[in-house]
């Protein structure tokens, strides 16, 4: 089998797709391939490759599925396969990283695929890309409503990125979203619950823990709890991330030093919790913790956790069963903490409706705002850079508008400003 360019697009000559494909497996079990199309890569000169995973299938359906697919690649094949096709491949060259990846699948379920199913690339115009961002501001949320700013941005985006990869490669002639303006996103910002509110959770979470490892006849349930709380503490103490906290392995716990080194993150794969990279090489990091968080997790935990049975030191920190938590499994034992947390507290207003990643956004809101600096916390959060933080919670940040006020006022010669 061989394929040529022609007017900008990979077009098969004929012979069996399947002597492309050889099936492999992930760490996880999870089958894909990676078939040469047969023409040099323009970015490396290399025999260009595509990269296409099959969680939940056998190797049969996945060998069948695959050759399907390649098919319709070698085609050209309808944008939204194509699509797949880019974020499978940035997702295995380590481009993009898993959450990354899962947002752009849903954008491409949700929004691309219902739209453009059966079109190629090069039958969609900036108009068909105007006209499709202006419907999902419109009505393409839920029941009608208009989805946000931010969510058809990061669909324009995705496009653009996507067409920019098929026009390097010959599966598309051009980048339709070219000279477009992308909506603009609203702000993003965040307002914590109450300074009094955020402390008193916090208090309660460390008595809960407390509670839960003096429970000599805890049951899986209560172990369940306790782990959620665990991971509940790292978000709102370290700042890190929900997959980052369950990431954490043994050996990332400092024994002398009062640290956590942020070094994976958990993911769903083929239906099973597994550890894979961060969320981009910044999210690597080593993160100072309090005395008392390192007394809880070296003190607390580690002793309980051994009685779950031999680990070694690469094996999971915060488990139920010394495998790797599912992260759908963790937010729903907070949840239950934090209901049982609204009703003993019902004055902490703001709690009941905090989300697991709001902890870490209490975290950051409430260090910018005593007067960290901003780079140690940017850092700490392992934010790409401090436009981010800034962006984030710039409003949290004390003392700005004060400096702008008494300059004004030196300016005007106001009496005690000089």
């Amino acid at each position: 089998m061989w394929v040529r360019v022609r007017g900008g697009r990979v077009v098969s000559a004929g012979a069996d797709v399947a002597a492309r494909l050889t099936l492999r497996h992930t760490d996880a079990g999870v089958p894909y391939v990676r078939p040469s199309l047969g023409v040099p890569d323009p970015a490396t000169g290399r025999p260009m490759r595509v990269y296409r995973s099959f969680p939940g299938m056998t190797d049969e359906q996945a060998m069948a599925a695959a050759t399907a697919w390649l098919t319709a690649v070698m085609g050209g094949g309808d944008l939204p396969s194509l699509v797949a096709t880019w974020i499978d491949s940035c997702e295995a060259d380590g481009r993009a990283g898993a959450a990354t990846s899962a947002k752009r699948r849903s954008l491409l379920r949700l929004y691309v695929e219902p739209a453009w199913r059966g079109r190629r690339p090069d039958e969609v115009t900036p108009m068909d890309v105007s006209n499709l961002e202006l419907a999902l501001l419109r009505h393409g949320g839920r029941e009608g409503r208009g989805l946000s700013r931010q969510t058809v941005n990061a669909v324009h985006w995705m496009l653009s990125a996507c067409f920019k990869w098929l026009s390097e490669r010959g599966l598309a002639s051009g980048v339709p979203t070219r000279g477009l303006r992308a909506p603009r996103p609203e702000r993003r910002s965040v307002e914590p619950p109450t300074e009094e509110a955020c402390l008193a959770l916090r208090a309660w979470l460390y008595g809960e823990a407390a509670r839960l490892l003096a429970d000599q006849g805890r049951d899986a349930a209560g172990t369940r709890r306790l782990v959620s709380a665990l991971a509940a503490l790292v978000a709102m103490d370290a700042g890190l991330r929900q997959g980052e906290a369950l990431g954490l392995r043994v050996r990332d716990l400092g024994r002398r030093r009062r640290e956590l080194v942020v070094a994976g993150s958990v993911r769903v794969e083929g239906g099973r919790a597994v550890r894979g990279a961060t969320k981009t090489g910044s999210s690597m990091r080593t993160v100072a913790i309090d005395r008392r968080l390192h007394a809880l997790l070296s003190d607390g935990w580690m002793p309980a956790r051994r009685a779950l049975g031999p680990h070694g030191d690469a094996d999971p920190l915060l488990s139920e069963d010394g495998s790797w938590e599912p992260p759908s499994r963790v937010r729903a034992g907070w949840y239950g903490l934090r209901s049982d947390f609204a009703r003993a507290s019902p004055d902490a207003a703001g709690v009941a409706s905090l989300r697991f990643h709001d902890l870490r956004h209490i975290h950051a809101s409430l260090l910018l705002a005593e007067g960290a600096d901003l780079k140690e916390v940017s850092t700490r959060l392992g934010h790409a850079d401090t436009g981010v933080t800034t962006e984030i919670y710039g409003h949290v940040m004390p003392g700005h508008d004060q400096r702008v006020a008494d300059a004004w006022g030196r300016l005007m010669g106001d009496p005690g400003e000089e």
